[in-house]
């Protein structure tokens, strides 16, 4: 895990995956995560790399940029 942590909103707006599935992956332990309170913070690669665990070599997990879809 980096030290640059995101925010499940974050998170979800730049891979275009929901926050429910992100929280649930946290909670199921698929992804790696840090709780904050009541909040999850993850870290950016972690995610890419759930992405190809869970959807395969072939998603795409490319960052869709700042504001969202591209």
């Amino acid at each position: 895990m980096s030290d640059q942590l995101i925010t499940l909103a974050q998170a979800s707006r730049r891979f275009a995956i929901s926050q429910e599935t992100l929280r649930r992956w946290c909670r199921e332990g698929r992804l790696p995560s840090v709780k904050v309170g009541a909040h999850y913070r993850i870290a950016p690669e972690d995610l890419t790399d759930a992405l190809a665990l869970n959807y395969g070599s072939d998603a795409d997990t490319t960052p869709t940029g700042k504001g969202g879809r591209s």
